[in-house]
């Protein structure tokens, strides 16, 4: 099972990626698959969970709950790790337009510190 550093470490990495835009769909609804290819923090940790055709529209705890990827399979405390990077993700601005959310960095970044871990370089 992945650790927080590794579930971070997938988000960081592929949200810094594609600049830290947001992942929506054309009506402007978060996606964790963009039609544009851009994902958000939890579609970087676990792609094919989030391809399931039953995942979309549903949250972190929603995953768990319906035994859907590798969120139903994490103990309590690290599915609230997880559902509060997709957090990150998710409040990091307005979701209009295509833009980079410099916030989404920040709140990344605090997001490493309150769990004491590094922030990839």
């Amino acid at each position: 099972m992945l650790t927080k550093q590794e579930m971070f470490e997938l988000a960081w990495n592929g949200l810094r990626a594609q600049g830290w835009k947001l992942s929506l769909d054309s009506d402007g609804s978060c996606r964790y698959k963009s039609p544009d290819g851009y994902r958000c923090a939890w579609g970087h940790v676990d792609p094919e969970g989030t391809d399931h055709p039953e995942a979309e529209g549903k949250g972190v705890l929603g995953l768990a709950g319906d035994n859907i990827g590798i969120a139903a399979k994490l103990n309590p405390f690290d599915l609230s790790f997880a559902s509060r990077l997709q957090a990150a993700h998710d409040d990091a601005g307005p979701r209009s337009g295509l833009a980079a959310r410099p916030d989404m960095e920040a709140n990344l970044r605090a997001l490493a510190a309150e769990h004491g871990l590094e922030v990839p370089e």
